[in-house]
């Protein structure tokens, strides 16, 4: 076998196993990914029992579960924005359940706060903000991301 030859299959193997793996980290629906813009951008980081309407859209009130951040926000709450909202990845909201809820607020009302103003990037245009289904990969996630 000459060079050439042993060069081109040593190639070949490099690039089947790139594409293999390409395969298998687009078939693996792996957990979303936290925003940590959008988290440090939150005053309030609770996780809440949303419940879901008769129109398949979240209701604009929760039952907090745990506060991770912030004080003041205990029981059920009004969230302005919440039938908009969709989880991380998601074309439609998938049902009832706890959601980690970054929340922002004026003193009287809350609401899904979005990704803070950047340059080259206009964060009004979001129309739908992004929440996250408690798991344990979600809590794990927030545990490092808010650890100093």
């Amino acid at each position: 076998m000459t060079f050439a030859r042993l060069r081109f299959a040593v190639a070949l193997v490099a690039f089947l196993a790139w594409l293999g793996w390409l395969a298998v980290a687009v078939a693996s629906k792996g957990d979303p990914v936290l925003s940590r813009a959008q988290l440090m951008n939150a005053t309030h980081l609770v996780y809440a029992e949303v419940a879901v309407g008769d129109d398949g859209l979240p209701r604009p009130t929760a039952t907090v579960v745990e506060v991770v951040r912030g004080t003041g926000v205990a029981g059920e709450i009004a969230v302005l924005n919440l039938p908009t909202a969709l989880p991380a990845g998601a074309k439609s909201f998938p049902g009832p359940g706890v959601y980690l809820l970054p929340l922002g607020s004026d003193g009287k009302t809350f609401r899904v706060v979005g990704l803070p103003r950047s340059p080259g990037y206009d964060a009004a245009d979001l129309v739908r903000p992004v929440i996250y289904r408690a798991t344990e990969a979600t809590r794990t996630q927030l545990a490092r991301l808010l650890s100093p």
